[in-house]
């Protein structure tokens, strides 16, 4: 056993200084952004989500996030109206399912090299697995990562929005999302 001493420390100060030490993703909330665009009969509109958190860890060579975690509160959506807010909030039943969440469950590179995140959202209390386009870059000290998907959400179990009974917002919704940041 004291023979093999030697042997483990050396094979654990390689594990220690391997390139594949996961980072952490350190937000910068004042250049990141998640919107979710929407459209209506007559118009478009887009909300922003004021606030978040946001838990990324990945692969530091590589830039491959190993895990996500995205919560928020739709009350941190806002689409500069305020009368259209309190409708939305209505709507998701706020007081009983008052938040949302996204937890990546795998990251992707097609052949083509293109990169796709997968992993489950949780809207209205309804979980669906999603799989979207997703990139990730370094600018010097700088990471990027952006990406869109789109939902439906008559599949998170809500109904379609109408009012006058002509006047529809369609159930298809974009999301876009640029998190800004550094690693440590």
């Amino acid at each position: 056993m004291n023979a093999l001493r030697p042997c483990l420390g050396l094979l654990a100060a390689l594990l220690l200084a391997s390139p594949l030490q996961a980072d952490t993703f350190v937000l910068d909330k004042a250049r990141s952004r998640i919107a979710v665009g929407a459209k209506a009969t007559t118009h478009a509109f887009t909300g922003v989500l004021k606030d978040f958190e946001v838990k990324i860890t990945g692969v530091r060579k590589s830039l491959e996030p190993t895990a996500v975690e995205l919560k928020w509160d739709f009350k941190d959506l806002d689409t500069d109206e305020p009368k259209r807010n309190a409708n939305m909030l209505n709507w998701l039943d706020h007081a009983k399912t008052p938040g949302g969440s996204f937890k990546m469950t795998k990251w992707i590179r097609d052949a083509k090299g293109q990169t796709f995140a997968r992993g489950d959202i949780i809207i209205h209390g309804v979980k669906k697995q999603i799989t979207f386009p997703c990139k990730v870059a370094r600018n010097g000290n700088t990471i990027v990562t952006m990406g869109t998907a789109r939902l439906d959400y008559t599949d998170f179990g809500l109904p379609i929005i109408r009012q006058l009974a002509i006047l529809t917002v369609k159930p298809e919704l974009n999301i876009s999302f640029k998190l800004v940041g550094t690693s440590k």
